[in-house]
């Protein structure tokens, strides 16, 4: 596996994945802050108990229902289509390794990936918010949980995202679909019923994960998030491996 890894990072290193991961990060970021800041604070003089967490879900609205799903497919779709070129589907299965290895190996790449993609969302919500004077101490702890919840709600819907690119073996047909997806997902996270059921979609997982442990809103979906996304991912990894070699080439 680790050989295996070692040659998803000889493919990725010199591809644009890495100012893609920057800027699908800094834009939500950057959009929230400055709304939050600008706009709610310096219009509108309307400062909250914690300006952190109310500049963080702003941003959310934007990175963790739209700009996040679409990163993961934007991955998801680069990783299958390097091998899609010149058929080099073939030649990795040619290697002496089981086929499900080459399968956990891309998506446990990809999960490393959207996993530093919220290290940066998160470095860079800071450092903004600290530039541009947002008050009061950083909910450290609050933050880092929301994170990792909207990487966990992201994580099984990449399985997903990566399994479409592989099927359809289209960047483009695969980004026009998820294109569509992510706008129902929008849809659905501003909804009322959303904030309840929208972590059952899995385009707003990610969402769903990142407000509901940011909020404070509902407390008592943390677990039932927490478990039903952790089945959500066993199943995907389940039956993607066995979709993943049973595919013609």
């Amino acid at each position: 596996m680790r050989t295996l890894l070692q040659m998803e990072w000889e493919k990725s290193k010199k591809t644009t994945i890495w100012l893609i991961i920057l800027f699908m990060t800094l834009i939500p970021v950057v959009y929230g802050v400055v709304i939050y800041t600008k706009v709610m604070v310096g219009e509108y003089n309307s400062p909250f108990e914690n300006q952190w967490l109310m500049a963080w879900m702003i941003t959310s609205l934007f990175y963790a229902s739209v700009f996040l799903p679409m990163l993961s497919a934007m991955i998801a779709s680069s990783l299958c289509r390097y091998e899609e070129r010149g058929n080099n589907w073939l030649k990795l299965f040619t290697y002496p390794v089981k086929h499900e290895a080459h399968f956990f190996s891309k998506t446990l790449w990809l999960f490393m990936l959207l996993a530093l993609a919220q290290i940066m969302a998160l470095a860079l919500f800071i450092l903004l918010g600290s530039i541009l004077g947002i008050k009061g101490a950083v909910p450290w702890a609050t933050l880092f949980k929301s994170s990792l919840f909207g990487w966990m709600g992201v994580c099984g819907l990449s399985v997903i995202q990566f399994l479409i690119a592989y099927y359809l073996k289209s960047y483009i047909k695969s980004m026009i679909l998820n294109v569509f997806l992510c706008c129902i997902a929008f849809l659905t996270a501003t909804s009322a019923a959303g904030q309840t059921f929208g972590m059952f979609y899995p385009w707003t997982m990610p969402y769903a994960g990142t407000i509901e442990n940011s909020s404070g809103i509902l407390p008592s979906l943390t677990q039932l998030f927490f478990l039903y996304t952790s089945g959500f991912l066993l199943v995907a990894m389940t039956a993607g491996q066995k979709i993943f070699i049973k595919r013609p080439h």
